[in-house]
């Protein structure tokens, strides 16, 4: 969000902006690019490199990125999946066997709100530009 491309990197400024450095992985987007596409680029990629040992990674990882496909794509499921994404969310913070579904779940709870007028967009009908296309940066096997 432009009001805090001045804030320092450190635990407390973070913090006190309601927001975590969790690894440490800041990612600058280009003019244009599309958050929730390249959001669910990465939501992919979580799901499929988890160890696959407890129920919020099994399950919930994919089930989050196919919510948050079905919105990029602008189905008509949108506002639907949209409801199913944000009630997920609010249950798997904590339940994994490690804290990988705690980060992807942060990361697709941030994309909602700091790319909230593009999700809108998406849950009116219009599908992003960039669905269903590469990604733009390199996230492992497939990416896509």
């Amino acid at each position: 969000m432009p009001d805090h491309l001045g804030l320092p990197v450190g635990h407390d400024a973070i913090r006190a902006a309601g927001a975590t450095l969790g690894a440490g992985v800041l990612l600058a987007l280009q003019a244009g690019a599309r958050g929730p596409t390249l959001t669910l680029h990465l939501l992919r990629y979580l799901a499929r490199e988890s160890a696959r040992q407890c129920g919020p990674c099994r399950f919930r990882l994919p089930a989050i990125a196919g919510y948050l496909a079905e919105i990029v794509d602008g189905r008509a499921g949108a506002p639907a999946a949209y409801a199913r994404l944000t009630g997920r969310l609010g249950v798997i913070d904590g339940r994994g066997a490690c804290a990988h579904p705690d980060g992807a779940v942060r990361l697709a709870a941030s994309a909602l709100h700091v790319f909230a007028e593009d999700v809108a967009l998406h849950l009116s009908g219009l599908p992003c530009r960039a669905a269903g296309g590469p990604s733009l940066f390199p996230v492992g096997r497939g990416a896509r």
